[in-house]
């Protein structure tokens, strides 16, 4: 089995379960309608063991959705989380030497978006990882985005 056969294999038994798309476009259907926000946070983990001295860890939350309003701030919030003067970069890769890359970034498709964080560090600060970075996520909620982090964004 080739690298690519594995990578649909893979994605396959991700994505089992979803809801499939209507065969026409904009066609709702009882099986194809997103369940509520609140219905849909539920944690999940998936772990893949290779022979690697790199772990990526990349987590996803609800985000909004491209018709949402809220998806203009929550692409200035991808910017002012992540980059190399993003404040995830700056406590998890500068202060604390945790990651080898920090990205973040707001997903938006119609009736569904996300929000993704992404850190590839060592194996064994894999935990580490997880905990500041859910910490720091949760830092955002209790110190407001300052203006040199929005000018910088």
């Amino acid at each position: 089995m080739d690298e690519v056969e594995r990578a649909a294999e893979m994605l396959a038994g991700v994505l089992e379960g979803l809801p499939r798309p209507p065969s026409e476009p904009n066609q709702q259907s009882a099986e194809c309608r997103m369940p509520s926000v609140e219905s849909r946070i539920e944690s999940r983990r998936r772990v893949v063991e290779r022979a690697k001295s790199q772990t990526a860890l990349a987590m996803v939350f609800p985000g909004p959705d491209r018709r949402d309003p809220a998806r203009h701030a929550a692409m200035v919030w991808a910017a002012i989380a992540s980059g190399l003067g993003g404040r995830l970069f700056h406590e998890l890769r500068e202060r604390r030497s945790l990651a080898y890359a920090v990205t973040v970034s707001s997903w938006q498709r119609a009736g569904a978006g996300a929000l993704v964080t992404y850190i590839a560090t060592s194996p064994a600060r894999e935990e580490e990882a997880r905990a500041t970075m859910l910490a720091e996520l949760a830092r955002f909620r209790e110190e407001p985005v300052t203006p040199r982090e929005l000018e910088q964004a």
